[in-house]
């Protein structure tokens, strides 16, 4: 399957301390292992504020999807 086949698509994003995990399904089950995985000091990023704000942004180009978070 690829994620522009037509199909709905599941994404969970999990953050424990500075290593974030991305499982991606076409089902409701949830995956055991993470599609994508990384390590990203977010507190470094927002700094002394103690607070900031977090965005999802989506793209196809020239085609047509809908994206629904």
């Amino acid at each position: 399957s690829y994620l522009n086949d037509g199909s709905i698509w599941n994404v969970w994003i999990d953050m424990k301390n500075s290593f974030i995990q991305v499982r991606i399904s076409n089902t409701l089950t949830r995956p055991t292992l993470a599609s994508l995985s990384y390590t990203y000091d977010l507190a470094k990023q927002i700094g002394s504020r103690l607070e900031g704000y977090v965005g999802f942004g989506s793209s196809v180009g020239e085609s047509f999807s809908v994206h629904e978070i």
